[in-house]
């Protein structure tokens, strides 16, 4: 999915084809509801619901830290107490 080409295909509509208030895309990673109100345009994004899981051993690897909880859907979210761990994570790419 790439957020801001969406946006921006949404301005043009909004903006050449007079499209009142929303346009929606059904794309591969789900429907992409864009709207406007007057000068903002705001997009939902698809979204999962996740299950808590077990932290796999890789995931604390590629984040360079352990998070006090994973939740495991299409994608794993991982959940830190405090925004400085998030700052600090020292990411391993190679993972």
């Amino acid at each position: 999915m790439c957020g801001h080409a969406t946006l921006a295909s949404a301005y043009v509509i909004f903006t050449y084809l007079e499209t009142i208030g929303e346009v929606i895309f059904r794309t591969r990673s789900g429907i992409l509801e864009v709207s406007r109100e007057e000068n903002l345009i705001s997009m939902i994004f698809p979204s999962w619901e996740g299950a808590k899981c077990k932290i796999p051993k890789t995931l604390i690897k590629g984040l360079g830290r352990k998070p006090e909880k994973v939740f495991r859907s299409r994608d794993y979210l991982a959940v830190f107490e405090k925004e400085e761990e998030i700052i600090n994570l020292n990411l391993n790419w190679m993972s």
